[in-house]
């Protein structure tokens, strides 16, 4: 190990000392601080530099250093390296590693449990620099026996030793995808009344037609072949290894139609829906948005297949500033954190949408969490164009309005202009008694908007 770790005594902040080493592993050591929490030091810039490019360590939660970088864990959260074993005291702690190491996993198939260090406060699951490893499932089955020498896929023997009940163990199999032994005479199964099979086929009710969204045809793409297909052949793509559509971000200027995307294709796919935005959340008081939080993913996964929408996700997932930042807010993005996977493991389809896709939290876009994320620019003239035509149809209009010349003056423009345009230019033709709408009253409507400089278009990233 390469001789630049932290060492006793330093003080790594203003008020933050380093005091008695716990744990030394390859690349890493884990100190306690007199702020009753834990220092996770990093052995090289390099080991750092991964956590942060490939697991998602914001880089704001690094403590610099002269020769290491640091991530200061508070108290109550659990610290450790999967070498150790630990008991889970609760449901919760269960949760929490078992969301960080599915999510790992998801991105990371070849992961290697045997010496990483499970951080979580952050929902960190982080690797060493070792280079030999142990089977996955012998890791797991000492974490749950609190160390007894013994595999999760052998779950007899497991549960003689494990605090946790049979069921739980029989689940937490499943999840991580443990094929199970048998024993002679006696088999161990899977509690099905708490784990929902998903290779069965069920009935989402979805509409025969494909999903249409006016002027917008790449987007309209997205959610058919994305979201629509996957969710109508589920026993096709499974067979692949896809799963449920995991959670969307729609990021671009204000006005380019996220909310219209994605209020359409709730409608269209007619599930319950459940919102999360400051209005419905937000409150003064400790730890009760993290509790509201909770609440809208709970009733969400009671109504599933249901909807959750985000919106101005900035608001609540804006990135941690680290060590120094405020612990309420850690611990609401901690609470997203677990709560995405495990909603839509339970069919929930969840959308996110921002102005400042920046702000947000690195771990919050891990694949695993957000696995799709969309710029949805202004709309060109041609998608506008396409929408003034759709429009049309719904409302009188003179044959001499041209909507191709329309387009290229709205073009600039927010959509929620075009719908303005159509709205004015109706109240105009009622008010001079008008039975359609001419080009005396679009130019009328026109006249009212405020006026734009730059053109954009539509993209996927």
């Amino acid at each position: 190990m390469v001789d630049c770790l932290l060492g006793k005594g330093v003080e790594v902040y203003p008020g933050i000392k380093s005091l008695r080493l716990i744990l030394s592993e390859e690349g890493y050591e884990i100190y306690t601080s007199n702020t009753s929490g834990c220092l996770i030091v990093a052995a090289s810039f390099g080991l750092s530099d991964l956590w942060m490019s490939e697991y998602g360590v914001d880089g704001s939660l690094f403590i610099q250093q002269k020769n290491c970088r640091c991530i200061l864990s508070r108290n109550k959260h659990i610290v450790a390296s999967l070498n150790d074993t630990f008991f889970f005291l609760d449901e919760n702690v269960l949760r929490n590693f078992l969301v960080t190491c599915k999510s790992v996993m998801a991105s990371h198939p070849d992961f290697h449990l045997d010496g990483s260090i499970y951080i979580e406060e952050f929902l960190l699951l982080l690797p060493s620099e070792k280079t030999s490893y142990e089977d996955n499932n012998y890791i797991l089955g000492r974490i749950f026996t609190n160390g007894v020498n013994c595999s999760l896929d052998d779950l007899e023997t497991v549960s003689k030793y494990s605090p946790l009940d049979g069921a739980t163990l029989s689940n937490v199999a499943f999840e991580f995808g443990v094929k199970v032994k048998t024993h002679p005479q006696k088999q161990i199964s899977v509690d099905t009344d708490t784990v929902k099979e998903k290779t069965t086929s069920e009935n989402y009710n979805l509409p025969e037609e494909p999903f249409h969204l006016s002027g917008r045809p790449e987007l309209e793409q997205f959610f058919n072949e994305q979201i629509v297909d996957v969710i109508r052949n589920q026993e096709l793509y499974k067979r692949m290894g896809v799963g449920f559509p995991g959670a969307t971000v729609l990021f671009g200027p204000p006005g380019c139609g996220k909310t219209f995307a994605v209020d359409s294709f709730i409608k269209y796919m007619n599930w319950p829906r459940f919102d999360i935005d400051a209005s419905s959340i937000a409150s003064p008081y400790i730890h009760d948005t993290s509790k509201k939080i909770n609440a809208v993913f709970a009733d969400a996964i009671k109504a599933a297949p249901s909807f959750i929408v985000i919106d101005e996700m900035d608001a609540f997932l804006s990135a941690r500033s680290g060590f120094n930042g405020d612990v309420h807010h850690t611990e609401e993005i901690a609470e997203f954190l677990r709560r995405i996977p495990e909603a839509t493991d339970h069919e929930v389809l969840i959308f996110g949408m921002t102005n400042q896709i920046d702000l947000i939290d690195k771990a919050i876009l891990r694949r695993g969490r957000f696995d799709n994320m969309i710029e949805v620019q202004m709309a060109s003239a041609v998608e506008i164009e396409s929408m003034l035509l759709e429009r049309f149809k719904r409302i009188p209009v003179a044959a001499s309005v041209n909507a191709k010349e329309l387009s290229e003056k709205l073009e600039e423009h927010p959509l929620s202009d075009v719908s303005y345009v159509l709205k004015e230019a109706g109240r105009f033709a009622i008010r001079n008694k008008k039975e359609e709408i001419d080009n005396e009253c679009i130019e009328y409507a026109l006249g009212r908007l405020p006026e734009t400089t730059k053109k954009k278009k539509m993209g996927f990233v």
